[in-house]
């Protein structure tokens, strides 16, 4: 049975108008899946492609389910039954999803990533003159409100350094790799998925700097340089396991005789999440360290080393930087605030002994 991510709501000061099944959209040679998979243009992660299109799913069932009708089993065919709803949707209708979902005990940021899949849907619809206005317009249905602090715990610059040695002292192929895969997202702050796109043959010098073209999560693109330290563990890496062409980072697959062999296979996101679980266990860090924890790190260190937040901001392809400062957390501030430049003459016995 298809999970459903919300609980029956009404909101008393909304008149929600009835959600009706129209007979055919305006481009009747459009099928199901190319409606709903306007909501991908421009979606290069497959993480987030994947979030939109559950997204999609969820709103195409919450649709049927205000007709009073069963919610179908199948998502070919819940989001065929909703395809011809989309023209009936106002903003009352995408406000209460919005609540339902807020109800439902999801995460605000979580709610906005819906929200936005929905929007762009809509907004695509428009342009190709499907529908009139978009009725999940920001300026129709306001966003939740998300927390300028970011709650992503980061590592402290001990624990970064106590990650790159125990990977380095280990002196195996795996130890190599996560070192090498480590001083990138720390130095770099990429997303894992984007570190694990990178191929052996992009790398360019300029100047004689190591650097990597990269398209962000947006299409983006940007330019990226390996410092020195980063650089040579990424060298040892390719160099230790024989790599010359296709993907940096590979599985490493360990026999029963304990013998270690490099895989053709590109490392998988889930498996950047399973070895960061591993070694930050190993390291005994106790923090709820995932991969976003690595680019937080980026972030918070960079800033603290006194890099200028719209430097930051660049690199780590933000729109803008109030998504940088939320990285900058109030507990990371302690002792560099601005008190302390203060100088005045205190009473006696007022001096810290």
């Amino acid at each position: 049975m298809l999970k459903i991510l919300w609980m029956s709501h009404r909101d008393d000061e909304i008149i929600v108008p009835p959600i009706e099944e129209q007979n055919a959209l305006a481009v009747p040679e459009v099928t199901a899946d190319d409606i709903w998979d306007m909501a991908l243009a421009g979606v290069l992660s497959e993480n987030s492609r994947r979030t939109y299109k559950q997204a999609m799913v969820n709103f195409a069932a919450f649709l049927i389910s205000k007709t009073g009708r069963e919610i179908p089993d199948d998502t070919v065919e819940i989001l065929r039954i909703a395809t011809a709803l989309l023209p009936s949707v106002k903003f009352q209708h995408v406000v209460e999803y919005r609540e339902a979902l807020r109800i439902s005990g999801l995460k605000n940021s979580t709610i906005n990533v819906r929200l936005s899949a929905i929007h762009s849907m809509f907004k695509r619809m428009r342009r190709l003159k499907m529908i009139d206005e978009n009725p999940a317009d920001p300026e129709l249905v306001q966003r939740m409100r998300v927390s300028n602090v970011s709650t992503t715990e980061g590592l402290s610059s001990e624990e970064a350094e106590t990650l790159l040695r125990i990977c380095h002292e280990e002196g195996t192929l795996r130890g190599k790799r996560d070192m090498a895969l480590f001083a990138v997202m720390m130095h770099n702050g990429l997303r894992r998925s984007e570190v694990v796109q990178l191929n052996v043959h992009s790398f360019k010098k300029v100047n004689k700097t190591p650097t990597y073209t990269l398209i962000l999560k947006g299409g983006k693109t940007i330019t990226i340089e390996f410092i020195g330290p980063v650089w040579e563990a990424i060298k040892r890496w390719l160099e230790s396991a024989n790599i010359r062409s296709g993907p940096v980072f590979r599985r490493v697959h360990k026999t029963h005789f304990g013998r270690e062999t490099v895989q053709e296979k590109r490392l998988t996101p889930s498996g950047v999440y399973d070895i960061i679980r591993t070694r930050t266990k190993e390291a005994g860090i106790e923090k709820n360290i995932h991969p976003h924890s690595m680019r937080h790190t980026y972030a918070t260190l960079a800033l603290l080393a006194g890099v200028p937040i719209q430097e930051v901001q660049i690199s780590m392809g933000h729109s803008n930087t109030d998504t940088t400062f939320r990285y900058y957390r109030a507990v990371e501030q302690v002792g560099r605030s601005p008190a302390r430049s203060i100088k005045l003459e205190w009473p006696d016995g007022c001096q810290e002994e």
